[in-house]
C-alpha cells in the first residue's frame, strides 16, 4: 500500500515538471491523457496580438490620436511607442486630453472585454484568453501610467497635471491612484485567470505563472524588437517601450503568486483549454510583422511622409510570406484542415509574394526619382 502511494506521488511530480496538473484520485493519468494539452504556440501568438493590438491601435492610435482629432488638432506621426500631432493650434485643456487619452482609451477598451469576458460559452479556449489578456494589459498599463507618472513626473499624465498647483499633491493623487488601481487590476485578473484552472495550491500557482509569464515575456520582447527601428531614440524606447511594456505589465511576471490564496478565484469558470488554433498562429505572425517593421518605423499621416509609410509597409509585405509560409505548410498536413485549405494557404503566400515584388519595385521606383522622405520632428 505504502509503494502505490509513493509511486503515485513520484507519479503526480512528474506529470507538474512536464507541465501537465495532476489529478487527485487513481484516475489522474487517464483524465490527463483525455485532456488536450496547452499549446503554447498559440499562447504566443494571442500575446502578440493582444499587446500589439493594445499598445499601437488601442492607447496611441485610439487613444491619442482620437483624442488629438476631438480636440482639432491634425495627426501627424504614430508609432509603437508614441504619436505626435501638431498642436499648435489646441488649447492648454486640449493638450491635457490628447495626453490623458491614452489611458481613457484603455479602460474603455478593458471595459468592454470585461463585458464580453462575462458572457457564457461553450468552452473556454484561444479566444477566452485572448479576452482575459486584453483586459488585463488594459487596466494594467492603464493604471501603470498613473503610477509611473507619480513617482517620475515623466509621461502622460505628467503632462496633464504639469502646471496645476501644489504639484505634489497632483503627483501624490497620481502614485496613490495607481498604486490602488494597479492592485486591484493585478487582483482581478489573476482570480479570473485561477477560476478557468482546474488544478490548486502550488499546482495552480505555477499552471498560471506558465501562462502569464509567457505573455509577459512576448510582450516585452515585441516592444523592445519595435524599439530598435523608433525613430525618437533610445530615450523614447527607454520612457514608453521599457517602462510601459517590462514595468506596466510586471503583474503577469508576479502576479499568479496570489493564487497561494486558496478562496481568490471562486466561483470555478470552464476550464481553460487553448488547443491549436492555426487562425491565431497566422493572424500573430502577421500582426508581429507589421508591428515592428511598419509600426515600428513610424506610420506619418501627414503628406509630405505619405511616402515613408508606403515603403515600411513594403518592407513589412516582403518580409510577412517568410513568417507565414510555415505557418500555412504546416496547416496543410493538420489533420483538421478540410481538404482544399492548402492550395489557398499556398496561393495566399504566393499572391503576398508577387505583391511583394510589386511594391518593392514601386519603391525603387520612388528612391530613383530623388524624392526624400523625413519625418516629423519627434516630440513626446
Amino acid at each position: 500500500m505504502a509503494t502505490s502511494s509513493s509511486s503515485e506521488g513520484d507519479r503526480s511530480e512528474q506529470l507538474l515538471f512536464l507541465g501537465v496538473p495532476p489529478v487527485k484520485g487513481s484516475s489522474a493519468v487517464s483524465t490527463n491523457a483525455m485532456t488536450p494539452p496547452t499549446d503554447w504556440l498559440t499562447v504566443i501568438a494571442v500575446a502578440v496580438v493582444t499587446h500589439a493590438v493594445t499598445v499601437s491601435m488601442v492607447h496611441e492610435g485610439l487613444g491619442h490620436g482620437g483624442a488629438c482629432l476631438l480636440a482639432g488638432c491634425r495627426p501627424q506621426f504614430l508609432t509603437t511607442m508614441q504619436f505626435q500631432g501638431d498642436e499648435r493650434t489646441v488649447s492648454g485643456m486640449g493638450i491635457r486630453f490628447i495626453a490623458a487619452g491614452g489611458t481613457l482609451a484603455n479602460l474603455v477598451a478593458a471595459t468592454i472585454a470585461v463585458g464580453l469576458l462575462r458572457r457564457r460559452r461553450e468552452r473556454a479556449n484561444a479566444k477566452e484568453f485572448f479576452l482575459w489578456l486584453f483586459a488585463t494589459v488594459n487596466l494594467l498599463q492603464a493604471a501603470g501610467y498613473f503610477l509611473y507618472s507619480g513617482v517620475s513626473n515623466i509621461g502622460d499624465w505628467a503632462s496633464v497635471v504639469r502646471g496645476l498647483t501644489p504639484i505634489w499633491f497632483w503627483r501624490g493623487a497620481l502614485l496613490l491612484l495607481g498604486a490602488r488601481g494597479y492592485w486591484s487590476a493585478t487582483r482581478w485578473a489573476m482570480g479570473q485567470l485561477g477560476r478557468r484552472l482546474r488544478t490548486s495550491g502550488a499546482a495552480r500557482v505555477a499552471e498560471a505563472g506558465r501562462y502569464t509569464f509567457t505573455a509577459y515575456a512576448v510582450g516585452g520582447l515585441l516592444s523592445l524588437l519595435a524599439g530598435l527601428f523608433e525613430p525618437g531614440g533610445a530615450l523614447i524606447v527607454l520612457i514608453s517601450g521599457v517602462a510601459a511594456s517590462l514595468g506596466g505589465t510586471s503583474a503577469l511576471a508576479w502576479g499568479p503568486q496570489l493564487l497561494r490564496d486558496p478562496h481568490l478565484g471562486e466561483p470555478p469558470a470552464l476550464p481553460l483549454r487553448v488547443t491549436r488554433d492555426w487562425r491565431w498562429i497566422v493572424a500573430g505572425a502577421i500582426t508581429a510583422v507589421v508591428f515592428v517593421f511598419v509600426v515600428g518605423r513610424g506610420v506619418p499621416t501627414d503628406h509630405v511622409s505619405r511616402d515613408a509609410t508606403f515603403r515600411n509597409l513594403t518592407i513589412g509585405v516582403a518580409i510577412a510570406p517568410h513568417f507565414w509560409r510555415p505557418a500555412c505548410q504546416a496547416a496543410s498536413t493538420a489533420r483538421s484542415r478540410s481538404a482544399g485549405s492548402p492550395a489557398l494557404c499556398t496561393m495566399r503566400v504566393r499572391a503576398a509574394s508577387g505583391c511583394a515584388v510589386n511594391h518593392s519595385s514601386a519603391s525603387v521606383a520612388l528612391a530613383a526619382s530623388g524624392r526624400k522622405v523625413r519625418p516629423a520632428a519627434i516630440a513626446r
